[in-house]
């Protein structure tokens, strides 16, 4: 008989468990229950467990089993404790109804996997009513560490609110327990809160925690949030102060070293926190830390590269999306850089010709699918009608135009992945297309992460770099985690970078002009290289990006000639700025209008100063009324535009040049008597 009872993970243990926890609370009657399981079992028991000529292994193993689970279950009759049936004498009839003593029969047995109350919890909690579960967790009645699995469960399944009102109740009231399953706790509610939104209720529980528990781990913990918030803010000295109260409390806590490598990586203090990881790591060694802990793995991580150590262990905080993509982009980042040729013509442009690619042309351009038939038919109505000597669409009026196109098999590639990617291109200089809202979706991202997956090659491809930037900025936790974009989007930039680089050694006299949509992945690249540099302050990077991509695309179709002209004038290169500025002598934009008038007053030709800055207050009288002014009061903001000629345009551009206009001797009364001046003649 043992031969058959001796492996109980063939059951199906989660049902089991659910649909035996179910029936105890119902009649809470041992006997009942060791009954109904002798019946159930079969149902819940492998193929070929149960030979049918052994009916004895059913009624052992339903006893076996009957008793574990009973002994582990909270009873409400029992005040929600569990209720535990005596272990039978060895002289005693065996329970399980053989009609033999106890030693003769089921002692023998194996046992079952051990069951603790704390595993059953969250079955019970699944079957009680709303207000009794409530009152259960007001009365501290529950394990904790069975509402963090539940908690847990619910989290897993997409069900943070559920979660949270099951750990909420643990910091309300006098008894908050201060240990260290309560420090978990309470970072797990602080992580629902971030994923929820409520931002006002972790800053009131950060506070009220700190204000009413004593020193502790679990104050320890609101500080260190704390600490964050802070530091997000740009209080560095508020969150430095807070992180003194975190460690203060919790000495031993290795997280609270992690907090203080974060901390330093924030403020730029790279090679501190290398040393400061290092420091650390030996010092956890020696308390008996393994290095393939969560906390050791990140300190000997940022030993070599505390920036990367953070945007790693920062990007797993905000979720599974993108997790695969990522894996990718780990598994072909050695692969060697492609060569692509430089092309400087576009077969195939006579009429027929033309339409026949117009289709892929107008997607490339980002224009929605379903407008493209309607638009194809246009054309071909409007090209008709051309006299004959025009060649139909004929080529766009440029001298040699230049094109980078990879090797034929990437070609090949590029095809077969627009077949699987649901993502169209952004319109012009957008950042984001009509049609984006379908890339995350799970099904459709299993499609084109399986696609790159099978072909690491799409790693070579400008097009494919291009649709997986466009994505990463569509990541539904972008804004909230910036980590996503340093460990997504970094190397798909820098990989076009280095294939453009290599293109650009052989052929430094390239041109790439934005009319033609097989220029457009290979700029859009650079261009948003180039504005991710001036976001994270690399200015020197971004300057030398900007001009290389305005001698790419002289017609500067994204503007990066404002950013050149202001780093030229805060590095005092005049003359630099006044040549860019007659590259460009119809440009109206702030930076061109006023730039000019800076260079030429510093370079001492006030004639030509006065007569420019004439034209650019008539043009943009709000940007004089700004530098002039000692003070201003910040106007309202559109989230995603600027105002042609408002006061936003005015107040972005005084943040940006002012210091550096102050900075020029004279220039403050010579600027307040061309407004007054202007100001007459008006």
């Amino acid at each position: 008989m043992s031969s058959n009872v001796n492996n109980f993970e063939n059951i199906g243990s989660a049902k089991l468990m659910s649909d035996s926890v179910s029936e105890i609370l119902k009649h809470e009657d041992y006997e009942r229950y060791r009954n109904w399981l002798q019946v159930k079992l079969p149902e819940y028991v492998g193929d070929g467990m149960l030979p049918l000529e052994a009916p004895q292994a059913l009624h052992a193993m339903a006893t076996i089993l009957s008793r574990a689970v009973w002994n582990a279950v909270p009873l409400p009759g029992n005040g929600f404790r569990p209720s535990p049936l005596p272990t039978p004498g060895r002289n005693d009839p065996c329970p399980c109804g053989s009609g033999a003593k106890y030693k003769k029969c089921c002692a023998s047995l194996p046992a079952p996997p051990p069951l603790h109350v704390q595993t059953l919890w969250p079955l019970v909690l699944e079957k009680l009513p709303r207000e009794t579960v409530q009152q259960l967790l007001a009365e501290r009645k529950v394990p904790i560490e069975s509402l963090m699995d539940k908690a847990e469960d619910f989290r897993d399944h997409g069900q943070p609110k559920k979660a949270l009102s099951l750990l909420e109740p643990l910091f309300h009231g006098q008894r908050v327990g201060t240990d260290r399953q309560h420090e978990f706790a309470l970072d797990t509610v602080f992580n629902l809160y971030d994923e929820l939104g409520y931002q006002g209720k972790k800053k009131d529980l950060i506070q009220r925690v700190i204000e009413t528990v004593p020193a502790s781990p679990l104050r320890a913990a609101a500080y260190q949030r704390l600490a964050t918030i802070r530091m997000d803010q740009g209080d560095a000295s508020g969150a430095w102060d807070t992180f003194q109260k975190a460690r203060n409390d919790d000495p031993d806590n290795p997280m609270i070293g992690v907090l203080e490598v974060h901390l330093l990586v924030a403020e730029k203090r790279a090679d501190e926190a290398r040393e400061r990881s290092r420091f650390l790591v030996k010092r956890l060694r020696k308390l008996g830390h393994k290095d393939d802990e969560g906390h050791m793995e990140f300190l000997i991580s940022a030993c070599k590269d505390p920036e990367a150590a953070m945007n790693e262990a920062t990007f797993h905080v905000a979720g599974p999306i993108g997790e695969r993509l990522k894996q990718w982009l780990d598994s072909v980042t050695d692969r060697a850089v492609p060569v692509y040729l430089v092309e400087a013509d576009l077969p195939g442009m006579d009429l027929e010709g033309s339409l026949i690619g117009v289709a892929d042309q107008m997607r490339k351009m980002g224009i929605p699918q379903d407008q493209i038939p309607y638009l194809q038919a246009q054309l071909r109505t409007q090209a008709e009608k051309l006299p004959k000597e025009t060649g139909g669409l004929g080529v766009p009026n440029q001298d040699s135009p230049m094109f980078i196109m990879p090797p034929d098999e990437i070609e090949e590639l590029e095809d077969e992945w627009q077949e699987v990617f649901p993502m169209g291109k952004p319109f012009s200089v957008n950042a984001f297309p009509f049609n984006a809202e379908a890339v995350w979706d799970p099904d459709e991202e299993d499609e084109w992460i399986e696609f790159l997956e099978h072909h690491p090659l799409a790693f070579d491809s400008l097009e494919i770099l291009d649709d997986l930037a466009t994505s990463v900025f569509m990541h539904p936790e972008a804004a909230d985690f910036p980590s996503i974009e340093d460990t997504l989007l970094e190397p798909l930039l820098r990989r076009a970078q280095a294939i453009i680089g290599l293109v650009l050694k052989a052929r430094p006299d390239l041109r790439l002009d934005w009319g033609f949509v097989e220029n457009r992945p290979a700029l859009r690249l650079l261009a948003r290289l180039t504005s991710r540099c001036v976001q994270r302050g690399h200015d020197q990077e971004a300057r030398a990006l900007a001009e290389q991509m305005l001698a790419l695309n002289p017609k500067d179709n994204h503007g990066f000639r404002c950013l050149v002209m202001n780093r030229c004038l805060i590095a005092g290169e005049d003359e630099q700025a006044l040549q860019l500025a007659d590259r460009y002598p119809d440009d109206v934009s702030v930076d061109l209008l006023y730039g000019r008038v800076l260079a030429l007053y510093r370079m001492d030709r006030l004639g030509e100063a006065e007569e420019a800055a004439r034209w650019a207050a008539k043009s943009r009288p709000k940007v004089l009324r700004y530098l002039i002014a000692e003070r201003v009061r910040k106007p309202k903001m559109h989230p995603s535009r600027v105002t042609l000629d408002g006061d936003d345009e005015a107040w972005f551009y005084r943040e940006e040049m002012r210091e550096v206009w102050m900075a020029t001797p004279g220039v403050v009364s010579w600027l307040k008597k061309i407004s007054s001046m202007n100001s007459g003649r008006g």
